[in-house]
């Protein structure tokens, strides 16, 4: 996708925005368009846009970054209960100029990225059990419960497994005062690929996010898509915050 298609897409964002965060109240339910409904009920979003710069130190180079994305999140519901929460994080990346790029550039400038892309689907109540489907973080040490993406601070899940993010499915919810996570993903992070027969198996079993102290233990197995040496990793993980 074009960078000049991808930036025509944002005046649609905002217009659709806010044209509907300004429409009469006094409509009757039944004359709500599907368009309206989607956007109006349990729904937030916003969009990012990003530049930064950093230097390469062997080369002395200074190497551009530009963002621009979007985060979605909504939650579905019906009379009865919640179904589960869709998150959305579409992000046009583009970085110019001679530089070394992943390998899902395809040798472009600019290419179209997910940060999280999944469904989570509440299939008992009170989040005892959750079933999560599509492009979400590795649930392994801390960057499972503390958001960096997008941020100068990241953890070292990347480097350590090979992922930050992938595509699969994972089962995930609370049992008393422990909340837990296991994952089945493909191994190739950013894209669905079936190259080389990748696969990962990951896990975390950590106390309750709502408590001011947090510690939990995790786990990931799997043959990773990109390494040099595409052997069989395995990782034991301990956190505490």
């Amino acid at each position: 996708m074009s960078i000049r298609r991808c930036l025509l897409l944002i005046p649609f964002w905002l217009v659709s925005g806010t044209a509907l965060a300004e429409s009469d109240p006094s409509r009757i339910e039944g004359e709500r368009s599907l368009l309206e409904a989607i956007w109006a009920e349990n729904l937030r979003w916003a969009l990012d846009i990003s530049t930064e710069q950093s230097l390469n130190l062997d080369s002395e180079q200074w190497l551009d970054k530009h963002v621009v994305g979007l985060d979605l999140h909504r939650v579905f519901s019906n009379e009865r209960r919640d179904i589960g929460t869709l998150i959305l994080q579409p992000y046009v990346v583009w970085l110019p100029g001679n530089r070394d790029r992943p390998p899902y550039f395809d040798g472009n400038e600019a290419t179209l990225t997910w940060r999280i892309a999944n469904f989570n689907y509440i299939v008992m109540p009170r989040g005892r059990l959750n079933v999560r489907i599509g492009h979400f973080e590795i649930p392994f040490g801390l960057e499972h419960d503390v958001n960096t993406n997008g941020t100068l601070r990241q953890y070292s899940n990347n480097a350590n497994l090979g992922l930050k993010a992938d595509w699969g499915v994972a089962v995930n919810g609370r049992i008393k005062k422990l909340q837990y996570e296991i994952g089945l993903t493909r191994g190739t992070g950013q894209e669905y690929s079936t190259n080389g027969n990748p696969y990962a198996v990951s896990g975390r079993l950590g106390s309750s996010l709502e408590r001011n102290l947090v510690a939990g233990l995790s786990y990931f197995r799997g043959r990773v898509q990109g390494l040099e040496r595409r052997t069989v990793r395995s990782r034991f993980g301990a956190d505490i915050r």
